[in-house]
């Protein structure tokens, strides 16, 4: 069985997908699929064969076709490298044009540098190898495109449309200038879920709003929930302040999405005694807008340390030295942070970070974690700050991470998950693989 994915950005780069599909990949090439994945151009060109043969067309982003130009190293998605300081000089002027210009024209997003030369590559891969089955995954939804205008023209391939991060009903995360193209958007966004063979979720709530929108097409629609990929688990010594409360955050901030602000107000307010026993770890990928957003709050920087975005191998050395760990709900209720699972596992004691009454983190944990739940949503109160004081200072005994109960997120079952959509469309040549 021989299956194209669509994915932009892929290895080296990191992001949510791409963990959870390098996983996946690794699964599906165990059991005998040809993999090949299509992705956008990085430099170096680096891949590995045990995660599917990579091809590579087009660029994932205006900014990213400038690193690659350049070849430079130091890049968004990039682990270890990408430092938690300003960008230089080229960034700051290439997110100006972009934000001036780009932004406001391109479509479908900001990856529609890659459609027209990933479409040709994919046209051609396709008459070399035949697939059987085409998965496109999505944010971008540049990536969809590409398989949609490959299923026009191979109608017979089993295409499967992965939406990690919706399209059309995301109006806080801005994937394009809605007052030009929300028509456009609806129109074609229908036609991806009237030609997919099926449209893949990660969680119920994203899939009831597309049942919704498109009641016509519910019995194309599938959950498969989120990914746990932790290597072996081993602590490191050394990166945490023994004699202080250590607490981290392990990922990425998003204006309108998914902002710090409301707890470096509530750090700023508790008294002096509480906020000096407390060490900040923040682990992300350090946009201009977190960076700015942190700056907002110089009073807190000896309370706070910064580091590039770690891979989540250094994630699991890490953790045994914390005390706990911080999630930031989104403002968005379709969207499931894609480090709830690895909180699941790790087991310690999570603040949670919420905006909204019906936070769709708080859903996903309650009963089955201790937790926090801090919500900032109407700003604070004296009786917020003792409750928050009591949790952060209660002691207790870690037991290590506890994977017994999270068989359903682990990479095999996921990738069966996967296989069993291409298995029921192509039953005959599937049954070759086992």
């Amino acid at each position: 069985m021989r299956v194209l994915l669509i994915t932009s950005p892929y290895l080296p780069a990191q992001n949510p997908n791409i963990i959870r599909w390098k996983a996946v990949a690794k699964e599906f090439i165990s059991k005998g699929y040809q993999l090949h994945v299509l992705t956008s151009r990085w430099s170096p060109e680096e891949s590995d064969p045990e995660f599917g043969i990579v091809h590579r067309a087009g660029h994932h982003s205006l900014l990213d076709a400038v690193y690659t130009l350049f070849r430079k190293k130091n890049r968004r998605n990039q682990t270890g490298n990408y430092q938690a300081s300003h960008p230089g000089i080229v960034r700051r002027l290439m997110e100006h044009i972009t934000t001036i210009f780009w932004r406001s024209i391109y479509w479908p997003d900001g990856s529609c540098l890659f459609v027209k030369p990933a479409l040709r590559k994919a046209e051609s891969l396709v008459c070399t190898y035949g697939f059987d089955t085409v998965i496109s995954v999505g944010l971008p939804f540049s990536c969809h495109l590409v398989a949609l205008k490959l299923k026009r023209m191979y109608p017979d391939i089993n295409w499967i449309m992965d939406i990690q991060d919706p399209f059309y009903i995301s109006k806080e995360f801005r994937v394009n200038n809605r007052f030009l193209y929300a028509r456009l958007n609806h129109k074609v966004e229908t036609e991806t879920i009237q030609l997919c063979n099926t449209a893949v979720f990660n969680n119920t709530v994203a899939m009831e709003r597309h049942t919704r929108l498109y009641p016509e097409y519910k019995s194309k629609f599938v959950l498969i929930p989120p990914l746990l990929s932790i290597s072996d688990f081993k602590i490191r010594e050394g990166i945490s302040d023994h004699d202080l409360i250590n607490i981290a955050y392990f990922g990425n901030f998003y204006e309108q999405v998914r902002s710090p602000k409301s707890f470096l107000k509530f750090l700023s307010d508790l008294p002096d005694e509480v906020l000096s026993a407390l060490r900040i770890h923040i682990y992300s990928d350090w946009s201009p807008f977190a960076l700015n957003v942190f700056e907002e709050f110089p009073e807190l920087k000896p309370h706070i340390r910064r580091y590039a975005y770690c891979s989540n191998d250094e994630l699991a050395s890490k953790i045994g030295e914390i005390d706990l760990l911080l999630n930031f709900g989104n403002t968005t209720e379709y969207h499931l942070p894609s480090k709830l699972v690895e909180l699941l596992y790790f087991q310690k004691p999570v603040i949670n970070i919420t905006s909204r009454n019906d936070d769709i983190s708080s859903q996903f944990l309650e009963d089955r974690i201790e937790m926090f739940e801090l919500n900032l949503s109407s700003g604070h109160t004296g009786d917020i700050i003792h409750k928050f004081r009591e949790f952060v200072f209660k002691p207790r005994e870690w037991a290590g991470p506890n994977g017994s109960n999270l068989k359903e997120y682990l990479p095999a079952s996921i990738a069966n998950a996967y296989i069993n959509l291409i298995s029921r469309v192509n039953p005959e040549k599937d049954s070759d693989n086992q």
